[in-house]
C-alpha cells in the first residue's frame, strides 16, 4: 500500500504544494517586516516616489488614506523665515491630508520647518500669458537642483514634499519649489 501511495502523482502534488506553502510560512514568520513592506507597496499610488512630479501630485488629490511615508503635500508659501528655517504654508492637496490634519475647516495653514538639503531641493518654473484662462495644465519646467530654498523661495511660490511625521510638522524629503511667472504674450 505504501508503495502505491510513493508512486501516486497525486502524494506528489500534494506534498510539494505543502512544501511551498510550509517554506513560504517559515520565511515570512522570520521576517515580519516583508510583510508590511508588501502592503505599504500595493497601497502606494503609481507613478508616485521620491521623484514625483506635479502632474503626479494633482492626480492622486483626493487621496483619502494619506500616508505621510509616501505621499506628498503641496501648499502654497505665505511666509518665509530663513532664519528659523521655517515656512508658513496654505495646505492645498491631498485632500485627505488636509481633512485628517485640519478636520472641516477652511483655515489650513501651518508654520513648519523646512528640513530639506540642498540635494534634496529643486526649482522648476512655469510660464503661462497674463491672460490665461484655459484652465490646461501648465507645464512647469526644472530649472534647477541642488537650491538653497530658502534663498529661491518667494512669498505665492508653491512647495511640494513630503512630510516627517503625520502632523506634518516637518517636510523634509524631497522638495520642490513651483514659481508661475506670467509673460506678456
Amino acid at each position: 500500500m505504501l508503495k502505491r501511495i510513493l508512486k501516486s502523482k497525486w502524494f506528489w502534488v500534494v506534498v510539494l504544494v505543502l512544501t511551498v506553502i510550509g517554506g513560504a510560512w517559515l520565511y515570512l514568520s522570520r521576517n515580519p517586516g516583508l510583510i508590511e513592506d508588501l502592503k505599504s507597496s500595493l497601497n502606494t499610488p503609481p507613478n508616485l516616489s521620491e521623484d514625483f512630479n506635479i502632474s503626479d501630485v494633482i492626480q492622486y488629490e483626493d487621496t483619502t488614506d494619506w500616508k505621510f511615508e509616501r505621499d506628498p503635500v503641496v501648499a502654497g508659501i505665505i511666509s518665509i523665515d530663513p532664519k528659523d528655517q521655517k515656512m508658513g504654508l496654505n495646505f492645498i492637496l491631498p485632500t485627505g491630508f488636509i481633512t485628517e490634519r485640519f478636520g472641516e475647516n477652511e483655515e489650513s495653514t501651518l508654520t513648519i520647518k523646512i528640513g530639506c538639503t540642498n540635494e534634496e531641493s529643486s526649482f522648476y518654473v512655469a510660464t503661462v500669458p497674463k491672460d490665461y484662462q484655459t484652465g490646461d495644465p501648465l507645464e512647469p519646467k526644472l530649472q534647477e537642483t541642488g537650491i538653497d530654498i530658502f534663498a529661491k523661495a518667494l512669498d505665492g511660490d508653491s512647495i511640494i514634499g513630503l512630510c516627517a511625521n503625520q502632523d506634518c510638522t516637518e517636510i523634509n524629503r524631497s522638495c520642490q519649489l513651483y514659481r508661475i511667472i506670467a509673460t506678456e504674450e
